[in-house]
């Protein structure tokens, strides 16, 4: 079968698409619009959610989103950052331990034979290792461990001579 762009290749050296495929690729992407209304932009936007433990959102469907708040001043009157930097250096700490309480929540629910008990219809879940966990546990301990070295620094210099305030 003889192609359009006979002689052109790609950069892993397989044929481009010919213009046929290109014109249809185009044709069938307007086709695909995604959700439209705000409830359809909401459910979809936790297609992916499977633990929650990795989650890029603060706050997931089932968690307290009051408890968080209260858990996020409680952190950050402790950390007393001054400046941007630091606020954003002690956010971090507060996502990190948060995730780390995911964490938790996920070997205990292991351990039970269920995780999110009632809010297990919020999201597909898929059992995760206790290996995984572990593993999760550890990286999440040492960005930790990384971050509040950072900021205990930061903090250090800043209040030994006048450092500035990012």
């Amino acid at each position: 079968m003889e192609r359009e762009t006979e002689g052109l290749t790609g950069a892993e050296g397989g044929f481009l698409a010919t213009q046929k495929q290109i014109e249809a690729n185009r044709t069938n992407a307007l086709k695909s619009t995604g959700p439209t209304t705000d409830e359809g932009k909401q459910a979809s936007a936790g297609n992916s959610l499977k633990h929650g433990i990795l989650s890029q959102f603060r706050i997931l469907p089932f968690e307290d989103e009051t408890t968080f708040h209260e858990f996020s001043k409680m952190v950050s009157e402790a950390m007393a950052p001054v400046g941007n930097f630091e606020t954003l250096l002690v956010e971090k700490i507060i996502i990190l331990q948060w995730r780390l309480h995911r964490v938790y929540s996920a070997e205990a629910g292991n351990y039970a034979g269920t995780f999110f008990g009632s809010h297990a219809d919020a999201f597909e879940y898929r059992p995760i290792t206790m290996a995984s966990l572990a593993r999760y546990e550890s990286n999440i301990e040492r960005t930790l461990e990384k971050i509040t070295e950072q900021l205990q620094e930061m903090q250090r210099r800043r209040k030994l001579s006048n450092w500035p305030d990012f």
